[in-house]
């Protein structure tokens, strides 16, 4: 047999094959990136009464653009730093000029994103929050304002009078419980509640709470709020909102993932959350339905203007401030640091990304 032939005999051939495989990954539209001197541009400007019963006056944007109050109540600071380096943060605060009668309310802001969304990654970027102060209720949250408690509401950071650690809160009017944190250790939270409903009971079976309470976690690192995260020159929240779950997590400046930092988060990477559903019982989609962001900072009211939680502040007084709005009414200049400094708030979403694998075969 000839060398060729043996050539041919023993030629080995190979096939090249290319497969797409089709992964998610988190990519921002300029749409849900909010920042710079265009930030108020996005959100409503709410001035109805406030529902929660606070003492509080929620002004309009251009009442708090003006100067009536003694000065604005939102503005934008131009202050260059490697994390945002337009300069632009958005300034949100309250009334600390003028004094009140304890029937009346202090002027404060509350906006609500124009959008509303189904899902995402939020995450929010803060330079300074809300003093800790006696009579303060500051919070970022989602809710769906057209059918509430039914389509869920999510507080992402909220907080009040002189708590240093905040709070992540999931509302619903569906049976929905995170009784998978009781099982497992799967967040960082300390969980206060399990039962997200606003029905709850206080016999319900996964722990006493009372109506209305939700399931809540606190979060430990007291970097989570003032006055450490102002301290340390702020931090950033993220919420993660799928079909599957809703997790929570908090990171000061110096131990955000590289990923986020760079714009390409990748949640499954990162360490534990606050707050997670994983293992509970909740439908995410029947639960939380069009959701839009919003930012406010309430005085008193139904939550921290409960006497078992005003009367444990240290401006508490039973002759001089023995309520909270008392106490709100009279001492403007105690919150002058009542205020938002947001370097930006962005919402990514999932989308499709192609990957590539190539195989061979004989």
């Amino acid at each position: 047999m000839s060398p060729s032939k043996l050539f041919k005999a023993g030629t080995l051939v190979l096939a090249c094959a290319n497969t797409v495989a089709a992964t998610m990954e988190y990519t921002l539209a300029s749409e849900d990136n909010y920042s710079g001197n265009t930030f108020f541009d996005s959100w409503d400007f709410f001035t109805a009464a406030d529902p929660t019963n606070g003492f509080v006056q929620y002004v309009s944007k251009a009442e708090a653009e003006s100067t009536s109050l003694g000065g604005k109540l939102i503005d934008y600071k131009t202050v260059p730093t490697s994390e945002n380096p337009t300069g632009y943060q958005a300034y949100m605060g309250v009334d600390h000029w003028n004094t009140y009668s304890p029937d009346s309310g202090r002027p404060s802001v509350r906006i609500t994103s124009n959008k509303p969304y189904q899902h995402g990654l939020f995450v929010a970027d803060f330079a300074h929050v809300p003093s800790n102060t006696c009579g303060t209720w500051p919070a970022f949250w989602t809710v769906s304002l057209d059918d509430w408690p039914n389509g869920g509401e999510i507080d992402i950071l909220e907080a009040i009078n002189e708590e240093v650690q905040s709070t992540s809160t999931l509302h619903t009017g569906s049976d929905c419980s995170v009784h998978g944190n009781k099982e497992t250790i799967q967040q960082t939270g300390l969980q206060v509640s399990y039962n997200c409903s606003q029905w709850a009971t206080y016999d319900d079976p996964y722990g006493a709470q009372y109506s209305s309470q939700g399931c809540s976690a606190m979060n430990p690192d007291r970097g989570s709020y003032s006055p450490q995260l102002n301290e340390n020159g702020g931090g950033i929240y993220v919420m993660e909102w799928t079909s599957e779950a809703i997790k929570i997590w908090t990171f000061e400046p110096s131990s955000i993932p590289e990923d986020l930092q760079a714009g390409t988060p990748n949640p499954d990477s990162w360490p534990l959350p606050v707050l997670t559903t994983a293992g509970g019982s909740c439908d995410i989609d029947e639960s939380f339905q069009q959701h839009q962001m919003v930012i406010n900072t309430d005085f008193c009211g139904s939550y921290a203007g409960q006497p078992q939680f005003w009367q444990t502040t240290s401006c508490y007084d039973p002759i001089k401030y023995p309520t909270c709005n008392d106490y709100v009414a009279a001492n403007p200049t105690m919150y002058e640091d009542a205020y938002w400094l947001i370097n930006s708030i962005k919402v990514y979403q999932q989308t499709s990304a192609s990957s590539t694998a190539t195989s061979f075969s004989s």
